[in-house]
Protein backbone atom coordinates (compact mmCIF):
# COMPACT_ATOMS: atom_id res chain seq x y z
CA UNK A 1 0.00 0.00 0.00
CA UNK A 2 0.71 3.98 -0.87
CA UNK A 3 1.95 5.36 2.56
CA UNK A 4 -0.19 7.35 4.39
CA UNK A 5 1.50 10.31 3.68
CA UNK A 6 1.66 9.81 0.05
CA UNK A 7 -1.88 9.85 -1.01
CA UNK A 8 -2.40 13.41 -0.32
CA UNK A 9 -0.10 13.93 -2.44
CA UNK A 10 -0.98 12.01 -5.67
CA UNK A 11 -4.75 13.01 -4.62
CA UNK A 12 -3.24 16.44 -4.85
CA UNK A 13 -1.04 15.71 -8.13
CA UNK A 14 -4.10 13.91 -10.12
CA UNK A 15 -6.37 17.32 -9.50
CA UNK A 16 -4.12 19.68 -10.77
CA UNK A 17 -2.59 17.72 -13.58
CA UNK A 18 -5.75 16.06 -14.73
CA UNK A 19 -6.02 18.20 -17.83
CA UNK A 20 -2.32 17.78 -18.80
CA UNK A 21 -2.54 14.22 -18.74
CA UNK A 22 -5.50 14.22 -20.63
CA UNK A 23 -3.86 15.80 -23.41
CA UNK A 24 -0.53 14.16 -23.12
CA UNK A 25 -2.67 10.97 -23.95
CA UNK A 26 -4.32 12.45 -26.49
CA UNK A 27 -0.81 13.91 -28.24
CA UNK A 28 0.09 10.30 -28.51
CA UNK A 29 -2.68 8.45 -29.80
CA UNK A 30 -4.73 9.95 -32.85
CA UNK A 31 -8.07 9.26 -33.29
CA UNK A 32 -8.53 8.29 -29.55
CA UNK A 33 -12.11 9.18 -27.85
CA UNK A 34 -12.46 11.47 -24.70
CA UNK A 35 -13.65 9.07 -22.65
CA UNK A 36 -10.49 6.51 -23.70
CA UNK A 37 -8.21 8.76 -22.92
CA UNK A 38 -9.87 9.56 -19.44
CA UNK A 39 -9.97 5.49 -18.92
CA UNK A 40 -5.75 5.86 -19.68
CA UNK A 41 -5.36 8.18 -17.09
CA UNK A 42 -7.76 6.80 -14.66
CA UNK A 43 -5.96 3.27 -14.97
CA UNK A 44 -2.83 4.71 -13.97
CA UNK A 45 -4.04 6.63 -11.12
CA UNK A 46 -5.85 3.18 -9.92
CA UNK A 47 -2.92 1.72 -10.13
CA UNK A 48 -0.57 3.94 -8.23
CA UNK A 49 -3.27 4.05 -5.50
CA UNK A 50 -2.98 0.55 -5.18
CA UNK A 51 0.25 -0.70 -5.46
CA UNK A 52 1.24 -2.55 -3.31
CA UNK A 53 5.34 -2.47 -3.84
CA UNK A 54 4.85 1.42 -3.17
CA UNK A 55 6.26 1.48 0.17
CA UNK A 56 8.71 4.53 0.08
CA UNK A 57 7.94 8.17 -0.69
CA UNK A 58 7.76 9.04 -4.88
CA UNK A 59 10.73 11.78 -5.56
CA UNK A 60 9.58 12.28 -8.92
CA UNK A 61 6.26 11.71 -9.24
CA UNK A 62 5.35 13.58 -12.91
CA UNK A 63 8.04 11.42 -14.39
CA UNK A 64 6.60 7.95 -12.46
CA UNK A 65 3.17 8.83 -14.50
CA UNK A 66 3.90 10.03 -17.17
CA UNK A 67 6.05 7.00 -18.03
CA UNK A 68 3.36 4.74 -16.43
CA UNK A 69 1.27 6.55 -19.16
CA UNK A 70 3.94 6.31 -21.96
CA UNK A 71 3.68 2.73 -21.20
CA UNK A 72 0.25 2.12 -20.73
CA UNK A 73 -0.27 3.58 -24.11
CA UNK A 74 2.64 1.30 -25.81
CA UNK A 75 0.21 -1.48 -24.38
CA UNK A 76 -2.77 -0.38 -26.17
CA UNK A 77 -0.97 -0.34 -29.07
CA UNK A 78 0.44 -3.34 -29.20
CA UNK A 79 -2.84 -5.17 -28.11
CA UNK A 80 -4.26 -3.11 -30.82
CA UNK A 81 -2.34 -4.72 -33.41
CA UNK A 82 -2.80 -8.09 -32.38
CA UNK A 83 -6.55 -8.42 -33.04
CA UNK A 84 -7.81 -9.00 -36.35
CA UNK A 85 -9.98 -6.07 -38.23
Amino acid sequence: MTTLLEKPRLAEFFRTEYRKLLGFVRRRVDQIAAQDAEDFVHDVAVQLFDNADITLPIEYLSAYVYRSLQNRIADYFRIRRKTPS
